[in-house]
């Protein structure tokens, strides 16, 4: 029973990598890390993200109007190989589609996202039987910037941003304990953003120039946090899982310099939903999960969407 709720709470957040609007992934780090006593893990999974309101810097969350529709689709595969009895590498290489539709105007764009890499240490690993102690993980990820961001976009409704635009680098820690039928797993992690200047005609049209050249621009995009707590319940002889997660994520606001103007954006944050429900036979897991982030109202200064996410996870035994 233990083992096989494992092998699906590390397939639950294989298919996290783009389930938010725009705020970074909810459970990235998860995605690319063998919780069980497996040699590797491979996952594929699609997401469908369409936003349905907006969080406003007050907190005030408005929904949007049934004209537009925004949606974010996402395919990805990520993995993770154990190279020592603690220790694994992991990876993320996410395949993006953005949709932007209204009853004036159409855009869409498809690209190859921000693609991460992880390293995993297992420090407090489940050598016998203990009624509290969990298993416990400390991993490290570097994200890449892949895939353009809303920086570099040259549409004019940034449908082309497939990634973020920096390089981030983040640490977490995972604790997980299986009792019975019943699993729990929390995670906290916190991220830093580098620095990056852009050249954009389309940034430099947008602050009334009316210069067509490239232009440099310089964003500080600083800090960022996130956590997830999941519950999980997994009845005897039947192969299913149902369990529901609460995730939170934080991000600093952005300094952005252009020319002589220097303007600051505001801080994001989100509290949001989450339910699945998961199928397991032998080594093969299948999912069916959905995130909403309106669900508690609150949050701020970001759009906010439900998410559909469909996976399919193989295991290798060691």
């Amino acid at each position: 029973m233990g083992t096989r709720a494992l092998i699906i709470l590390a397939f639950l957040f294989s298919g996290r990598a783009y389930a938010g609007a725009c705020c970074g992934a909810v459970g990235a780090g998860l995605s690319s890390m063998i919780l069980g006593d497996f040699k590797s893990v491979y996952n594929f999974s699609y997401t469908n993200t369409g936003v349905s309101h907006d969080a406003m810097a007050s907190g005030d969350i408005l929904r949007r109007s049934g004209d537009t529709q925004e949606v974010f689709e996402g395919l990805v595969f990520s993995g993770a190989h154990l190279v020592s009895t603690y220790w694994q590498l992991g990876v993320n290489i996410p395949i993006r589609l953005n949709t932007f539709n209204s009853n004036t105007t159409s855009e869409s764009s498809i690209g190859i996202g921000d693609i991460s890499a992880q390293v995993t240490y297992e420090f407090l690993p489940e050598l016998s039987y203990s009624a509290w102690k969990p298993k416990g993980f400390l991993y490290f990820s570097q994200t890449l910037p892949t895939g353009g961001s809303v920086y570099e976009s040259k549409k004019p409704l940034a449908t082309d941003a497939v990634g973020r635009g920096f390089y981030r680098s983040a640490a977490g820690v995972v604790f997980v304990k299986v009792v019975g039928e019943y699993d729990f797993l929390g995670s906290l992690e916190a991220s830093y953003e580098i620095k990056r200047s852009f050249d954009s005609t389309v940034l430099n049209k947008s602050f009334n120039s009316k210069e067509l050249s490239s232009t440099s621009i310089s964003v500080t995009p600083g800090f960022g946090a996130s956590s997830v707590i999941s519950f999980g319940y997994s009845p005897k002889n039947i192969g299913f899982r149902f369990g529901s997660s609460i995730n939170y994520r934080y991000r600093s606001g952005r300094k952005i310099e252009f020319k002589n103007e220097v303007s600051h954006a505001f801080s994001m944050g989100l509290l949001n939903l989450g339910l699945n429900m998961s199928y397991i036979h032998e080594l093969t897991s299948f999912n069916l999960s959905f995130i909403d982030d309106s669900f508690f109202g609150t949050a701020k200064n970001m759009a906010l969407a439900k998410t559909i996410g469909l996976s399919v996870s193989q295991f290798i035994d060691l």
